[in-house]
């Protein structure tokens, strides 16, 4: 059984329910944009180029990267091991673990999400649980993620493609994280930010 997918479009770090504790002056928007245009587009973003006026009242430019799509992120969790895997990221030059990911569009997040952990992990789950979305980098990037927790597994074979041939699984305890955490060997900035949502939307205290 699944649940209705959020959709990531408005002010996702202003939801009504906290209105009473945010600073109402800095929510308002006091950056001006005078002009926009896209200066580098390939299949994966594009970057665009804005003249502004900053809230100091300067002018200035502001280089934005937009994804043609929204992320999912799926935690796989057993009721005792968390899986994830791990696989070469050539931007840092070294292997990392992280939880299942992947890209999706806003209608169809829920199904973008079982089919990435079935792609990777070669698990189907019975129960889906949102658990919030996360911005990755604001300051210069666009992109959203959907979180998930993936409950109720049951195992098949994976389904992973041509860029994943390296990517290996491995089920941890939450004590494995914080072990590895503390070591330093996990440093995914998602599964690093997904971690206190696991303890304060689904109850898993022990982190």
């Amino acid at each position: 059984t699944g649940i209705i997918p959020m959709r990531l479009g408005g002010n996702l770090l202003n939801p009504a329910s906290t209105k009473n504790i945010t600073n109402n002056t800095m929510e308002q928007n006091k950056w001006v944009k005078i002009s926009s245009k896209i200066v580098h587009q390939n299949p994966w973003y594009s970057v665009r180029e804005d003249e502004i006026i900053r809230p100091d009242g300067k002018p200035g430019k502001y280089f934005v990267t937009q994804m043609p799509y929204q992320g999912v992120c799926i935690v796989p969790y057993d009721g005792e091991r968390f899986y994830l895997v791990k696989q070469y990221r050539y931007t840092i030059e070294q292997a990392i673990w992280a939880f299942p990911a992947g890209h999706s569009n806003s209608d169809t997040q829920l199904e973008d999400a079982q089919r990435e952990l079935r792609e990777e992990t070669g698990y189907f789950a019975k129960r889906w649980q949102n658990i919030g979305a996360i911005v990755l980098s604001p300051g210069w990037s666009s992109a959203t993620v959907a979180c998930y927790l993936a409950t109720e597994l049951t195992k098949q074979s994976e389904l992973r493609d041509e860029t994943e041939s390296d990517m290996i699984m491995q089920g941890f305890t939450p004590q494995d994280l914080i072990n590895l955490i503390q070591t330093t060997e996990l440093y995914d900035s998602l599964l690093l930010s997904i971690l206190p949502l696991l303890r304060i939307k689904c109850n898993i205290t022990e982190f």
